[in-house]
């Protein structure tokens, strides 16, 4: 490995109650420990508060003892109306600060470690994820200005700084838009996870000043440590019922918006949403299951998931003749461990999917334009657009259809799957190898 004097600093690790988001931090430091040490990574956490029992610090402690894990530059709590009040204005005058005088900022702010550890880097990253939007799904600019914090700095402090694999748009608000193409054609490279992405916004983008690229989503990157998981993932579904010998069908089950606004225990998912996502998954999967003689496992990696997932396997179990079980995990390896498992997943979770493409097993894709774009697009860059569909768009006959026909083809989909990651995870590691040593 190459020596550097500065750090390459990841921003932000997105936290553990929801297993995507988390892999996307593990993916983004497994791409870069194949390219620098350890102790030339930062990470900045989305969380001011490393006792938070969302913050990813403990974790990513464990599995990289050697990077360093600094609290997110803001505050961070959403407890009481005051609290969030005081956060959004101590926020704004941090971001005023850095946008006037950043560098005088640094000696208000001296005691700021994130702000530190952006000033002093190499190369400033931006992890992956389905982060810069303003549409109707959605809207915060706290939200976005705080994701922006750290290029608006790297850009005024003259440090690069690049973008991993993103799903973006659309930007519906023009100035938010000028904004982030005047922010975007500044950095070194911007890499886009789904073709929809890519599309939108190289209408935009000045390709002459940044380097634009098609990329996996950073959860694609995994290590090989699933598969000694095989014998714990046996042992986890003997225990909630299954024979060793029992072949299933994996479902991962969503019916909250586009970044889960709903909080942890997904309260405020409407009623009618479950009830419309559920009994649509079910008449896809059970005459499919049925038909194959398959279990069924649901598996719930998100937090906000529990109650939609429950209220599944209550309703089928009442009309299925065979297994159906519960497991709830949140670890990216043991999940991909069960994925493997099975004989296909069906999903509405994206990183579920996810997970189980990464190792070559076939996915069957559902999701709700609310989602955004990020679904459909990144089945189109692996070239399975038949095998993902719009639930408001699709009947249940022919999702059926296509997914028996999934199943049939499960071997030569197996195969495109490894050709094509391989090819596509390489280009990623030469982009990262490029920038991270570039001038050392």
């Amino acid at each position: 490995m190459i020596k550097i004097n500065k750090k390459v600093v990841l921003t932000y690790a997105w936290g553990t109650p929801n297993a995507g988001d988390h892999a996307l931090t593990i993916g983004a430091i497994e791409l870069l420990i194949q390219h620098i040490p350890q102790e030339h990574i930062t990470v900045i956490s989305r969380f001011a508060n490393k006792n938070d029992e969302k913050d990813p610090t403990s974790d990513l402690k464990m599995k990289y003892p050697n990077i360093t894990i600094v609290e997110s530059p803001f505050k961070y709590s959403r407890k009481f109306f005051l609290d969030r009040f005081l956060e959004k204005l101590h926020g704004v005058f941090i971001l005023s600060g850095i946008f006037l005088f950043p560098k005088l900022s640094l000696k208000i702010f001296k005691k700021n470690k994130a702000l530190d550890e952006i000033s002093n880097a190499k190369l400033v990253l931006c992890n992956g994820g389905n982060l810069f939007y303003w549409n109707d799904h959605r809207k915060s600019l706290p939200r976005l200005l705080a994701l922006s914090m750290p290029f608006i700095m790297a850009k005024k402090l003259d440090i690069p700084y690049a973008f991993l694999p993103q799903t973006m748009g659309p930007i519906e608000n023009k100035f938010l838009l000028i904004f982030f193409v005047n922010l975007l054609n500044s950095s070194q490279f911007i890499s886009f996870r789904d073709t929809n992405s890519l599309r939108y916004m190289k209408q935009y983008i000045d390709e002459r000043k940044t380097e634009i690229d098609l990329l996996p989503d950073l959860a694609f990157i995994v290590s090989n440590e699933y598969i000694n998981l095989k014998e714990s993932v046996r042992n986890t579904l003997e225990s909630l019922g299954f024979n060793r010998d029992d072949k299933f069908i994996a479902i991962t089950l969503r019916a909250s918006k586009l970044g889960d606004p709903e909080g942890l225990t997904g309260g405020n998912v409407d009623r009618e949403s479950i009830e419309y996502v559920i009994k649509y998954v079910r008449d896809i999967v059970v005459p499919i299951a049925e038909q194959h003689n398959l279990n069924l496992l649901v598996v719930e990696q998100t937090d906000v998931d529990n109650e939609t997932s429950i209220l599944f396997k209550n309703l089928i179990e009442k009309q299925f003749s065979n297994k159906i079980i519960h497991v709830s995990n949140r670890d990216p390896l043991f999940l991909s461990a069960i994925y493997l498992e099975s004989e296909c997943l069906v999903g509405m979770r994206l990183h579920s999917l996810i997970f189980a493409l990464r190792v070559h097993k076939p996915a069957f894709g559902i999701y709700l334009k609310q989602f955004g774009p990020k679904t459909p697009g990144i089945y189109d860059s692996l070239d399975l657009n038949e095998y993902c569909i719009d639930l408001d768009e699709v009947s249940t006959q022919d999702a059926c259809l296509k997914l028996d026909h999934m199943l049939i083809n499960k071997i030569e989909i197996k195969d495109k799957l490894s050709n094509t990651l391989i090819k596509q995870i390489n280009m990623e590691h030469e982009l990262i190898s490029r920038n991270v040593n570039e001038g050392c």
